[in-house]
């Protein structure tokens, strides 16, 4: 949202100077890859891409004045929802180190938010059966 926005206000400049906090802000997982290894890297990828989705936050709300309440509704409950389906999950699944439970524990995800989303009727779940429908008619006339 931010680039478009920027963009769209005649802001490049702005958006050059965000873009290179967030670029940055990104390279930081490395350090705990190099130390401790993958998993920290994952851990400290989520962390980081939270941290940046709260500067473009930031950002948008304070140059263009739309409040940051306004933009965390339409992330929030999917946040939340993750954050409930994966600790349910860490629950359910043994915590072992093999490909069978990691596809396991993916497919338990994948499955899990796709039914919330369909439950609920979510935007996320409406804009994904229009574009199925698009993609659909042009498959139609291939």
């Amino acid at each position: 949202m931010i680039v478009n926005a920027f963009l769209a206000k005649g802001k490049s400049k702005e958006n050059f100077k965000y873009g290179n906090i967030r670029k940055i802000l990104r390279l930081m997982p490395f350090i705990p890859a190099f130390l401790y290894g993958f998993e920290e890297y994952l851990y400290a990828l989520v962390g980081i891409s939270f941290i940046n989705w709260l500067l473009n936050n930031y950002f948008v709300t304070r140059s263009l004045g739309v409040s940051f309440m306004e933009q965390a509704k339409a992330v929030l409950p999917y946040l939340l929802m993750a954050g409930v389906i994966v600790s349910g999950i860490h629950l359910i699944v043994p915590q072992e180190r093999s490909v069978t439970f990691a596809c396991i524990r993916i497919s338990l995800f994948g499955t899990s938010f796709s039914l919330y989303c369909y439950l609920f009727n979510t935007l996320m779940y409406s804009e994904f059966m229009l574009y199925r429908s698009k993609l659909w008619e042009k498959l139609k006339r291939a």
